[in-house]
């Protein structure tokens, strides 16, 4: 099952919030839901707020203290950036006051049903707009995703994520070094790269936000990164390797 992605296209106001509240209870009723999470930075975020108005005061005082309600049926959840589990089977998420450390890690969580974005900033939430293309609960339009990389780059991104260990990211330092190497080889042969690009395409392949993050920072300038070895973990022709398989892959 692919998660729904959906987001409110200004920031976090008593009315997007609201709207952002009402929609998410109604994605309850979707069978492939299992329960509803409010998640935000901290407790604060939560009691006497807007979203306190919409629930009510009492039932906000239970979910605040780490009890569940119920709706529809369905269990209703508030975790904070400090209790949020590891994993979100089935669960639709409501993310309030969504920051850039927030959204990274909710995005990361596996087995999520739906995720509805309410941004404290727009800029902070616009990495996780560019990967997903979410639609737009007030307008029902879905955003665009980032630009895909040149072909080349996207060849080359392929290469990497089968020649690393893409459930650790970048731990091992031979990983990294070789990360380094793909990207000073790219600037080398002048070849242009944008990091976002780079960073929106590799969690569309489904790695981990954080691990796309490592990527990207080092895409940004490689020339700045130290390697742990000397070597060069690419082959001498590998640029003309990558050009002819993203040739290839134009023509199937």
């Amino acid at each position: 099952m692919s998660r729904q992605n959906f987001y409110v296209s200004k920031p976090a106001d008593a009315e997007a919030l609201i709207l952002a509240a009402e929609f998410s209870f109604d994605q309850l009723g979707v069978p492939e839901s299992s329960e509803l999470w409010i998640v935000t930075e901290t407790k604060a975020q939560l009691r006497h707020t807007p979203i306190e108005q919409f629930l009510g005061e009492f039932q906000t005082k239970v979910l605040a203290q780490g009890r569940s309600l119920v709706s529809k049926g369905k269990p209703i959840r508030y975790y904070s950036s400090v209790t949020l589990p590891r994993s979100a089977p089935k669960a639709v998420i409501l993310l309030l006051d969504a920051s850039l450390r927030l959204v990274t890690r909710v995005d990361g969580l596996n087995g999520t049903a739906a995720m509805i974005v309410v941004p404290w900033l727009m800029e902070d939430v616009q990495g996780w707009i560019d990967a997903h293309g979410p639609t737009d609960i007030l307008t029902n339009a879905q955003a665009s995703t980032a630009p895909l990389p040149a072909p080349i780059v996207v060849s080359a991104l392929k290469s990497l994520l089968t020649g690393i260990n893409v459930s650790t990211g970048l731990a091992h330092p031979r990983d990294k070094d070789k990360t380094i190497d793909l990207f000073r080889i790219l600037k080398k042969a002048k070849i242009p790269v944008d990091a976002e690009e780079v960073r929106a395409w590799l969690i569309q392949q489904k790695l981990k936000p954080t691990y796309a993050d490592e990527i990207a920072s080092i895409a940004r300038d490689p020339s700045k990164v130290k390697k742990s070895s000397s070597g060069v973990a690419w082959a001498g022709d590998i640029i003309s390797q990558w050009k002819t398989r993203s040739e290839v892959e134009a023509n199937t």
